[in-house]
């Protein structure tokens, strides 16, 4: 008489094996793309109010509206507001 939990001949062992080792694959593949995500970031430079020139990730600004200011139009500004 045949055990009805291995009927086709795959034991826990094997099983817990798979799953161990799928699982570990996952996670590093996973961690992988958190590896590339972050060497891949695109950074915006911005002139702070008090004049100190930061780096901020684009995808935390908001999308832009408006029009663009010109780098001769944003020296104007600066001289007239020091």
């Amino acid at each position: 008489m045949k055990k009805n939990d291995n009927e086709q001949g795959y034991s826990r062992r094997a099983f817990l094996e798979t799953s161990i080792i799928g699982g570990a694959g996952i996670a590093l593949g996973l961690g992988a793309v958190t590896i590339l995500e972050g060497s891949t970031k695109d950074t915006v430079r911005l002139l702070t109010a008090s004049g100190e020139i930061v780096e901020v990730d684009r995808r935390f600004l908001p999308p832009a509206t408006g029009k663009q200011v010109s780098n001769k139009v944003l020296k104007d500004w600066m001289e007239q507001h020091k």
